[in-house]
């Protein structure tokens, strides 16, 4: 039974393989609206090109769908993608970027189907909400790669349910997403301990009240090479010097360290022990590799 308000489709193991239909006007090439049955020779050429990987007609794994609507001339929507998951359940990697139509019940019927999906960009997404991102959370638990930039009613909500299934994630990009704080940031960074590459340059929000965010990525993420929070340390005001940070920090470090290993007393041994903790996550904190701008860290 399909789930309400999802796009009708059994998309069972009847389906037959097609081409995604085009529903344009007669452009002069052959392409006609008349009849849902037709395909015309743009839309034919963009499938040849964009799904197939080889003569014998397998389908690739990485899918751009705002690649095959430009060269179409279609426009992808929900039902695009409803009727490419159900063609290519083994689907793992697709991009949406920039599809602007796509809604959260496009992101249910992808679930549906693709729950191998590893990677998912859908930059400028526009109609897309926490609702759609609970789908992924369910049922693409592979998913590691996710591009969220740019999309406005991406919110904590929606951070908090990736946080809840999807724990393999390890680049993630919020970019200009202006209702994410640090309580989402830290939902994330609590359950997604893999994350290598977080981007939220432009999230106004991000850091406004503390670093309760960054001191979590850096005491749950030990991974993390790349931290883009390009112009929220400006709008703050902070000014940081980041080499003398990490200069200090690895001094304590190896003074910890020491003591840690050559105290005979177990409650000494205790507390550097706790000490060393610390100074661990300061040193993953500052060293970190945080985009800034130059004037951030000036004085």
């Amino acid at each position: 039974m399909d789930h309400p308000g999802a796009p009708s489709g059994s998309g069972g193991s009847s389906y037959q393989p097609r081409a995604p239909e085009t529903h344009d006007d007669d452009d002069g090439n052959g392409a006609s609206s008349s009849g849902r049955g037709g395909v015309g020779p743009k839309a034919l050429q963009s499938f040849l090109r964009n799904f197939l990987s080889d003569d014998l007609g397998s389908f690739r794994s990485e899918i751009n769908l705002k690649d095959h609507g430009d060269e179409s001339g279609t426009e992808v929507r929900d039902v695009t993608i409803q009727e490419v998951a159900d063609m290519h359940p083994d689907l793992r990697s697709l991009t949406l970027s920039g599809c602007s139509e796509i809604t959260d019940v496009g992101l249910w019927a992808l679930a549906r189907s693709c729950t191998g999906l590893k990677e998912l960009r859908m930059s400028r997404c526009e109609k897309v909400t926490h609702i759609g991102l609970r789908s992924l959370s369910l049922r693409c638990r592979a998913l590691e790669v996710i591009d969220l930039s740019n999309c406005p009613d991406i919110d904590d909500m929606g951070l908090r349910v990736l946080a809840s299934g999807c724990w393999g994630l390890h680049t993630l990009n919020f970019k200009n997403c202006p209702k994410i704080t640090d309580t989402g940031l830290t939902e994330i960074a609590r359950m997604c301990k893999h994350l290598r590459d977080v981007d939220v340059s432009g999230c106004s929000k991000v850091c406004e009240y503390g670093d309760k965010a960054l001191v979590e990525l850096a005491s749950n993420c030990h991974e993390l090479t790349s931290l883009n929070l390009t112009g929220e340390y400006k709008k703050r005001k902070k000014k940081i010097s980041f080499l003398s940070c990490v200069e200090n920090a690895m001094q304590w470090y190896s003074y910890i360290y020491f003591f840690s290993v050559f105290s005979f007393s177990s409650l000494s041994l205790s507390l550097s022990l706790s000490l060393f903790s610390f100074f661990q996550a300061v040193v993953m904190l500052v060293t970190v590799e945080c985009v800034l701008l130059p004037e951030d860290v000036q004085d």
